[in-house]
C-alpha cells in the first residue's frame, strides 16, 4: 500500500531546485534506458530468429517486417515497465512512482513507436498505456521474474514471452518463444531499474525504504 507520509516527503523535498532537477535526471536517463533496451531486444530477437545458425523449425516460419518489430519493442516495453512498478512497491510511494511513469508513457510513443503506427501521437500514447495495463495483468500473477531457467511458467519472463508470442505476434512457435524469454532476460540484465529507483528514493531521504529493493 502506498505510504502518505513518504508521499509527503516526496513532494516537500522536490520544491528543492537541485533535488529536482536531479530527479528529472533520472527520469531521462531511466527513459532512455528502457527506450533502447526495448529497440534492442526487438532487433535482437529479429537477427537471432532470422539467423542461418539457428535452424527453423519450418520452411514457412516468417520473419520480421516493421509492424512485427514494433511490436516485440511493445512487448519487451511492457515487460521492463511492469518490473520498474514492482520496484516502486517496494518503497510504497505514490507519487514518485506516478511522476515516473507519466514521463515515460509521454515520451516514450514518440521515440519509438511514431514510424511504425500512423496513428495520432495521443492515440499511440493510448496504444502503449492500453498494452501495458493489460499485460502488468498477466504478469502480476507470476511469483518471480526468472524462476529456475527457461520455460519456468511461474516465472514473469516466461509469461511475457509467452505473451509476445501468442497475442502480440500471433505465432505459435516453440524456438521464437525460447528466443524472446532470452532476450528478455539478457536485456533486463542490462538495465538499472532498481538502481534509478533507489537514487531517486535517495534523493528525498528515503534511503531506508528504497534499501528494501536490494
Amino acid at each position: 500500500m502506498p505510504n502518505s507520509a513518504i508521499d509527503r516527503q516526496f513532494y516537500l523535498a522536490l520544491r528543492d531546485q537541485e533535488k529536482a532537477e536531479k530527479f528529472a535526471e533520472h527520469i531521462a536517463e531511466l527513459t532512455t534506458e528502457i527506450i533502447n533496451a526495448s529497440l534492442k531486444f526487438s532487433q535482437a530477437t529479429k537477427s537471432a530468429y532470422e539467423s542461418e545458425l539457428i535452424p527453423k523449425r519450418r520452411g514457412g516460419d516468417k520473419n520480421f517486417d516493421e509492424a512485427d518489430q514494433a511490436k516485440l519493442a511493445l512487448g519487451a516495453f511492457s515487460f521492463f515497465m511492469h518490473l520498474l512498478d514492482r520496484c516502486f512497491l517496494d518503497i510504497k510511494t505514490k507519487i514518485m512512482r506516478d511522476a515516473v511513469f507519466d514521463f515515460i508513457f509521454e515520451n516514450l510513443p514518440n521515440h519509438v513507436y511514431a514510424k511504425s503506427f500512423t496513428s495520432a501521437p495521443t492515440q499511440i500514447q493510448e496504444l502503449v498505456l492500453n498494452h501495458y495495463d493489460l499485460r502488468t495483468g498477466q504478469l502480476a500473477e507470476a511469483p518471480v521474474i526468472f524462476g529456475e531457467g527457461l520455460e519456468d511458467k511461474n516465472s514473469a519472463a516466461w509469461c511475457a514471452a509467452r505473451a509476445i508470442c501468442d497475442e502480440d505476434l500471433g505465432r505459435e512457435d516453440h524456438r521464437l518463444l525460447m528466443i524472446v524469454e532470452t532476450q528478455l532476460r539478457q536485456g533486463l540484465e542490462k538495465l538499472s531499474l532498481a538502481e534509478h529507483v533507489t537514487g531517486m528514493a535517495e534523493l528525498v531521504w528515503l534511503a531506508s525504504q528504497c534499501r528494501q529493493t536490494a
